[in-house]
């Protein structure tokens, strides 16, 4: 039965931690590294939610996206999530920003289920450039994107003709002069600031937002195949993505 360092060491040979941002936090945040691992739960976020996951199938490790851990604690109490993963001697796996920009990471994936073609990494490991196989309108492309994440989408310009497109996962609002810069048509992202939004629009340049949780928990579930077909011996669950925030269509 494989230990949290194995999957960790599986983890960081596909995507590896020492290509995360300088800011980030990523790695085996809580728990024995040495622990054999009987089920492991997959999840964007270390949440309570995720935790009863955990505890309901077995499991003693989590992965999550977002790190439990960004800044110095100087309290570990209950309630808290960081409290019952360790008093429940569950550990964690926090696989952030090494998972978003490495090859056939988060940003890929999303390239790949909205459908684009050519995907390469811009100057910003972070960003990704895609094609769509023809020209077609942002709402058009806005539309389609809406289908495959299953969630509401905003955009700009609706009517302009694309097919280069910037893509970054989650918060990507201060890379539209970057997406602006590598000649694309068009920028995806899971959201972007009011006020970046005007200034790109100000230079006619179309920007789409789709969520930070909807751009990034498709990743999710294909890390969680990979490491199942890697470790066949240890139950992979995947958290069923809820959405935090509810979005009420008029």
């Amino acid at each position: 039965m494989p230990k949290v360092m194995d999957i960790y060491q599986k983890i960081n040979e596909l995507f590896p931690f020492s290509a995360q941002e300088t800011w980030d936090n990523s790695g085996i945040l809580c728990g024995d590294e040495m622990q054999e691992v009987r089920a492991c739960v997959t999840s964007l976020d270390v949440t309570k939610e995720a935790i009863q996951t955990a505890k309901i199938h077995g499991a003693n490790l989590i992965i999550s996206h977002h790190p439990i851990l960004f800044s110095p604690v100087k309290k570990i109490l209950a309630p808290g999530v960081l409290y019952d993963a360790i008093s429940s001697k569950i550990s964690v796996i926090s696989a952030h920003t090494n998972f978003d920009i490495s090859n056939g990471g988060v940003n890929d994936i999303l390239c790949q289920l909205l459908g684009l073609q050519e995907i390469t990494p811009y100057e910003d490991p972070a960003l990704r450039i895609g094609y769509l196989t023809k020209m077609t309108t942002v709402r058009e492309f806005s539309t389609a994107a809406a289908k495959k994440l299953n969630t509401a989408v905003s955009f700009s310009l609706g009517n302009q003709m694309i097919k280069k497109i910037a893509v970054l996962s989650g918060s990507g609002g201060d890379y539209i002069e970057t997406a602006i810069q590598a000649g694309a048509d068009c920028f995806f992202t899971g959201e972007a600031k009011y006020h970046d939004i005007l200034i790109a629009l100000a230079q006619k340049f179309p920007v789409i937002t789709a969520g930070h949780f909807e751009t990034e928990t498709p990743a999710m579930e294909v890390l969680c195949s990979i490491l199942s077909n890697t470790f066949s011996d240890v139950p992979f669950i995947n958290m069923e993505p809820i959405p935090p925030i509810q979005t009420i269509m008029r």
